[in-house]
């Protein structure tokens, strides 16, 4: 299966007194580069309420039903 998502290896995810988590450069990041794509599947409310178990804290809210 074709991965959904993709995050430069010069970005790392850490810890951040925002929200919990960040995401960090681990290197110089030229301008114009892609650091991350989010990936995944469109769910209506109702999908994401059967599979909020699967699904945590990862979903991304796109339109008021999705």
């Amino acid at each position: 299966m074709q991965p959904a998502s993709y995050r430069s290896p010069k970005a790392v995810v850490g810890p951040s007194a925002i929200v919990g988590r960040g995401l960090f450069a681990a290197e110089p990041i030229p301008r114009g580069e892609v650091v991350c794509v989010k990936g995944g599947h469109l769910l209506d409310a109702a999908a994401l309420a059967r599979y909020k178990g699967v699904v945590n804290d990862s979903e991304l809210r796109v339109t008021d039903d999705l």
